[in-house]
């Protein structure tokens, strides 16, 4: 399975709509037309991926929502969740507090 749908999409159009697009394509997103053929072939287990930019216009160019070009669902948690689950240290002035009480104390 390829880690986006660009392949699909343009397999979707009509013959002579696929043609011209196929050919303009590549310049209408600013890479070569082997880059653009890569892009659709990289497998959805791979490290590499597609700048943010050109998925976008990607998108705009099939008239697709966002997040609809890709195979995969990237989830995450809220930032709040994230803060939540982080314990609890000293501040910095709890910290230097001690630090002199230690130092204050007699040997």
């Amino acid at each position: 399975m390829y880690k986006y749908k660009i392949k699909e999409f343009m397999d979707q159009l009509p013959v002579i709509e696929y043609r011209k697009l196929n050919t303009q394509l590549h310049r209408v997103i600013g890479v070569s037309r082997n880059t653009l053929i890569n892009y659709s072939l990289i497998k959805i287990t791979s490290k590499k991926d597609v700048p943010y930019s050109t998925i976008r216009k990607l998108e705009i160019i099939f008239g697709v929502k966002y997040g609809d070009l890709t195979n995969q669902n990237i989830t995450c948690d809220h930032y709040k969740k994230i803060i939540d689950r982080i314990p609890e240290r000293p501040t910095r002035r709890l910290q230097r507090k001690k630090r002199v009480k230690r130092m204050e104390q007699p040997d």
